[in-house]
């Protein structure tokens, strides 16, 4: 989940209802794959807890929240640190967010040991919140009381000069929606409150978490680095590729993110039929070429656009759209240039990460598009 998956997080939020002492876990996958884990203790007064995430390395988040007198939370600290104590490359050794009235700093030690300090807004009643903490998420969820409110939770990531808004909305004592990128991804709540389960299938996000009683957090953390150190790692979620060829003597290139399928089936499942598709994941995938290009009898003239698909189960077509720069959630059908037809042909060996690839010759060449067991497949010519 690439803007969800920033370092740190602030939740508006009311006082948090007294809880007496519990401890539980929780259990992230992204298909078949274990991306996060997290063990935590909450009293009145703090809630502690480890934080193992696993992409695009396994490091472990060490965390205290402060709970205030009303439960709120009034100051977070961490530390980051690879399972066997190393530091964790490119990721900040450790923090704490202090609120001072209608601001609060900010403390970082960078991956290279340097200090930085930053002031952020704090409106009345915020409470900080590492990412990926579904513990952190459950205390936010249990301050509204869970009476079938809207509350709005603000992101803000260091370095980053701008605050998110991202809205909640109750369903009822048991349930609540996050919109995540314009789609709504669910929690599950006990009768007690507890965050028991979340669902990120019918978002862009697609992780789910689920509550347990307990996970040795060590011991995981061992075995995931051996994995690392062996080549296994996890890596990023759906790293950023391009694809290049030469076309009438001028570049072509698509840029694009490239999801797993992860134990998941692909088309018409994880990839919905009749749903328009960002062709890749997080930004939209964009098309750069400096020739214009003639497909099925329509000119595409030489300039950056970005790619969408439409996969029906009898078929599919290619979007070609003008607005560039945008996430992969934000098409505008009105700034659709062409839709085309893509034929489709099965592969003899299951593509496992989404790939755009470039057939050039001469003046001609054909754009594939391969996941899973099927490829689709688009003839292109220069004038």
């Amino acid at each position: 989940m690439p803007r969800f998956r920033s370092l740190l997080a602030l939740f508006v939020a009311l006082p948090l209802a007294a809880q007496q002492p519990e401890s539980a876990a929780y259990v992230v996958r992204l298909g078949q794959d274990t991306i996060a884990l997290e063990r935590f203790t909450r009293s009145k007064g703090g809630l502690d807890g480890e934080l193992l995430t696993r992409s695009p390395i396994t490091r472990i988040a060490k965390y205290k929240a402060v709970l205030g007198s009303d439960g709120t939370m009034t100051g977070l600290s961490w530390s980051v640190a690879r399972p066997d104590g190393m530091p964790a490359p490119n990721v900040a050794r450790s923090g704490a967010i202090t609120p001072r009235g209608d601001s609060a700093d900010v403390e970082l030690i960078l991956a290279d040991g340097t200090p930085r300090k930053i002031v952020v807004a704090w409106p009345k009643g915020s409470s900080p919140v590492l990412a990926n903490s579904y513990a952190m998420w459950e205390a936010a969820f249990r301050s509204t009381g869970n009476h079938g409110d809207s509350i709005t939770l603000r992101s803000y990531t260091p370095g980053a000069a701008r605050i998110t808004e991202w809205p909640v909305r109750f369903r009822g004592a048991d349930s609540a929606e996050f919109n995540y990128g314009g789609d709504w991804q669910g929690f599950r709540f006990a009768k007690d409150g507890q965050l028991i389960r979340f669902d990120g299938a019918s978002s862009t996000n697609k992780a789910k978490a689920v509550r347990v009683k307990m996970v040795d957090i060590a011991a995981l953390g061992t075995a995931f680095q051996s994995r690392d150190a062996q080549g296994q790692a996890l890596g990023p979620a759906s790293p950023r590729d391009t694809a290049r060829a030469t076309v009438a003597g001028k570049a072509l290139w698509i840029d694009y993110g490239r999801p797993h399928m992860r134990g998941r089936p692909v088309w018409g499942s994880l990839v919905p039929w009749g749903t328009v598709w960002r062709l890749g994941a997080n930004a939209a995938t964009q098309l750069k070429t400096e020739t214009p290009l003639i497909i099925g009898g329509t000119t595409i003239p030489a300039g950056m656009y970005t790619l969408w698909m439409l996969p029906t189960a009898t078929g599919a077509q290619l979007i070609v759209n003008k607005q560039t720069g945008q996430w992969g959630t934000a098409y505008d059908e009105k700034q659709d240039l062409v839709r085309l037809p893509l034929t489709r042909a099965a592969l003899s060996s299951t593509a496992e990460i989404f790939t755009i690839a470039i057939d050039a010759s001469g003046n001609g060449a054909r754009l594939r598009f391969q996941w899973d067991m099927a490829e689709y497949v688009l003839a292109v010519t220069a004038p």
